[in-house]
């Protein structure tokens, strides 16, 4: 499960979802399926499925798992997670579960990847949050939702070759373009995505749906 965890936070979303599925049937085996630590799992498989139905019942069943037993980062984790998929899917819920989470997570001296998760996932749904505010959020206030610019075509080309395991000399060949160029795309595309590094760039562009 806190493979699954590891790899969602890298934005490996087929590995997150991989460790998930292993995580839940391992669980199911062993006579565990309802067991509250299992709840990321069902949460993060919920969250990688292309199948409404199935993200909908994994996250109500994850929802029920965690509110049974669960620390304060577990349970703002999951409900961060089902708060996205729900509003994803047009549930009102999602944005009560997102709020719950924030009352939840701003307890926590440090919230790590749910904290971040909620973030990001706040600025995707344009939410602009009322609650306390997290370690780490610039005075309390929501972050701008979406890029500062409009990424160009070529800027989209390099981003587009990121999730993949190519350095960016590879990247460079493949678009027929000097090492340089690629760079200077790069740092065009962290700019504009408010990042600093590769993987920061690929999670926010998947969270803005533009990769």
């Amino acid at each position: 499960m806190y493979q699954a965890v590891v790899a969602f936070d890298d934005a490996s979303t087929a590995s997150a979802r991989t460790a998930a599925v292993t995580a839940v049937d391992t669980a199911q085996q062993f006579g565990l399926a309802a067991y509250h630590g299992v709840a990321p799992a069902y949460a993060i498989r919920a969250r990688t499925t292309g199948d409404p139905e199935a993200a909908s019942s994994d996250a109500l069943h994850a929802l029920d798992l965690v509110r049974r037993a669960s620390t304060d980062l577990a349970l703002g984790y999951v409900l961060t997670l089902c708060g996205d998929i729900l509003t994803d899917l047009g549930d009102p819920v999602g944005r009560s579960l997102l709020a719950e989470a924030r009352s939840i997570l701003a307890t926590c001296p440090d919230p790590g990847v749910a904290g971040r998760y909620l973030q990001r996932t706040e600025s995707r749904h344009s939410l602009a949050h009322a609650g306390a505010a997290l370690p780490g959020d610039e005075a309390g206030g929501a972050r701008t939702p979406g890029p500062t610019e409009q990424l160009t075509d070529r800027e989209t080309a390099v981003l587009r070759y990121l999730p993949a395991n190519l350095s960016q000399r590879d990247i460079a060949a493949e678009l027929y373009v000097s090492l340089n160029t690629v760079k200077t795309h790069c740092h065009a595309i962290y700019r504009k995505l408010g990042v600093s590094d590769r993987k920061a760039a690929v999670q926010t562009a998947r969270d803005l749906h533009i990769l």
